[in-house]
């Protein structure tokens, strides 16, 4: 009897420290188990961190405003003008946007480098251009005509008829919202003081520049406007 007693105590004690034993390794086990998981969602947000903030940096504000500013100057199927328009006086325009001026009858085949000191075999051309699209709420219109030498061509009402620089005078007409603007005036009362000036760059880039254009029906000084076309030039897409 005490053999079998003492058989079925040491068998209940195995049994008892295999449960114990079987309680270790299950919570040894959940234990890694967490550690596992808790180890994985710290890389898992890591990455989430970083593909919420790529689109930030990519989409922000600074680079769709230079994204917009650059869309409006892509190469087109002839020569562009990517102008800078500014405007004050009795009318305020401001902004960007690209402009088609006219060369001659091979305008499709000119480039930025060739339109410059490129003799046209019309002399009704170049022709300045403004953008199609309305700046800043407003619409312009030009018939202006276009130096094609590199260097600095001044014009203004007060030109000599027979300069070579008077046809920069005759034929400079800015139209802001149906409303004329001229260099020079004619059936107005009040006599036209308008300046101007192109620069033109080898690159084909260059500046118009013009004080006091005044309105064609203007009455009093208050009607004109004065500022400054500035641009850089683009290439015909290949």
């Amino acid at each position: 009897m005490i053999n079998t007693v003492r058989i079925m105590k040491l068998t209940n004690l195995a049994g008892a420290i295999g449960g114990l034993a079987l309680v270790a390794v299950l919570a040894a086990c959940s234990s890694n188990s967490k550690s596992d998981g808790g180890g994985n969602p710290p890389t898992q947000p890591a990455n989430n961190t970083q593909q919420q903030s790529a689109p930030a940096t990519d989409g922000g504000s600074t680079g769709d405003t230079a994204g917009n500013a650059n869309s409006a100057c892509q190469p087109d199927v002839v020569v562009q003008f990517c102008e800078t328009i500014d405007i004050t006086g009795a009318v305020t325009v401001s902004g960007t946007a690209p402009a088609n001026p006219q060369f001659d009858q091979d305008s499709v085949d000119a480039t930025c480098a060739s339109w410059v000191n490129h003799q046209p075999e019309n002399t009704d051309y170049p022709q300045f251009a403004v953008p199609n699209e309305a700046i800043g709420g407003h619409k312009l219109q030009a018939q202006w005509a276009l130096p094609y030498k590199v260097g600095t061509t001044e014009f203004g009402a007060k030109t000599d008829p027979t300069a070579a620089n008077y046809g920069y005078s005759l034929n400079a007409n800015l139209t802001v919202d149906d409303k004329n603007y001229v260099v020079i005036t004619h059936g107005t009362d009040v006599e036209s003081t308008a300046t101007g000036s192109y620069e033109i760059n080898a690159d084909g880039s260059g500046k118009l520049t013009f004080e006091k254009l005044l309105a064609g029906d203007g009455t009093s000084a208050s009607n004109a406007i004065s500022g400054s076309i500035s641009w850089t030039c683009v290439d015909p897409q290949s």
